[in-house]
C-alpha cells in the first residue's frame, strides 16, 4: 500500500525528486556556460551570443530608390582625409565603415581587394565604426591605422590594414606598432597616435556611421545605397548604374 511505502518509493516522492533532478541538471549546465563565457572573454575571444546580436553575416539590406541617396552618399565620404584606394575624384564610392577586431569586416577583405583589382576606376573609401562594447581595443586600432595613413604613403596603409585583419589575435599596443613599422611606417606614427586631430577623425567617422544608421560591421554604401554584411565584390558592383 502507499502509506506502508518509503517516502522516495511515494508518487509524490518521485515527482519530487525529478524536479529536484532536473533543476540539479540545469543548474551544472548554467555553471558550466558561465564558466565557458568566462574563459573566452578572459582569453579575448568573442562568444557568439555577443556577435550573433549584431549580424548575421550575410548581406541584408539595399537602401529603397525613394531615399535621397545624394545626401546620404555626400554624409559617407566625410571630409575627404579617409583612407582610399582608387581616383580620389572618381564618379563612384564604395564606402566600407569597418571594425579592425570584427570577423565579418575580415572576411570582407577579399571583397575590397577584388574591387580594387577589377574595377580601378571606382574610389573605395575606408571608414571606422569600432564595436567597442564588444572589441575594447577597436577604436585604438582604428586609431593607428589613420596614423598610418596620414603618412601619405597608400601603399604603407593597405599593407597594415592588411596586417591588422591578418593579426586579430595581436592588437595591444606593442603589436599595433610592430606591424606599422612591419608596413614601412616611420617613427611619426607613435607621435600621430597621441594627437587629439587624429582622434578627432575618428570620432567623426563614428559620429557620422551613427547618423547614416549604421550598426554592424561591415557596412558599405554603394554610390549612396547601404548593404550590411559582407556581401562580394559582383553584389556590390551589380548595384553600380
Amino acid at each position: 500500500m502507499e502509506e506502508n511505502k518509503p517516502w522516495y518509493g511515494r508518487v509524490w516522492g518521485m515527482t519530487l525528486l525529478a524536479i529536484l533532478f532536473l533543476m540539479l541538471v540545469g543548474s551544472v549546465f548554467f555553471v558550466r556556460q558561465v564558466y565557458v563565457f568566462y574563459n573566452e572573454l578572459k582569453d579575448g575571444k568573442k562568444p557568439a551570443f555577443l556577435v550573433e546580436r549584431r549580424f548575421s553575416g550575410t548581406p541584408n539590406s539595399v537602401a529603397k530608390p525613394d531615399i535621397d541617396l545624394t545626401a546620404i552618399r555626400q554624409k559617407t565620404l566625410g571630409k575627404g582625409d579617409e583612407p582610399f584606394a582608387g581616383p580620389a575624384t572618381s564618379s563612384h564610392e564604395i564606402v566600407e565603415f569597418l571594425d579592425f577586431d570584427c570577423q565579418y569586416s575580415k572576411s570582407a577583405l577579399n571583397t575590397v581587394h577584388d574591387i580594387i583589382r577589377t574595377r580601378p576606376e571606382i574610389k573605395v573609401i575606408i571608414r571606422d565604426y569600432p564595436l567597442t562594447d564588444i572589441h575594447p581595443d577597436a577604436e585604438q586600432e582604428a586609431l593607428a591605422a589613420r596614423c598610418v595613413w596620414k603618412q601619405g604613403k597608400p601603399d604603407v596603409y593597405w599593407k597594415y590594414h592588411d596586417l591588422l585583419f591578418a593579426n586579430q589575435d595581436r592588437h595591444d599596443a606593442d603589436s599595433l606598432k610592430q606591424f606599422a613599422y612591419q608596413a614601412g611606417a616611420d617613427s611619426r606614427f607613435e607621435t600621430c597616435t597621441q594627437t587629439s586631430q587624429t582622434a578627432g577623425g575618428l570620432q567623426q567617422s563614428m559620429m557620422d556611421a551613427t547618423a547614416l544608421g549604421v550598426s554592424v560591421t561591415p557596412t558599405f554604401f554603394v554610390d549612396g545605397q547601404i548593404v550590411e554584411g559582407a556581401a562580394d565584390a559582383q553584389y556590390l558592383l551589380g548595384l553600380i548604374k
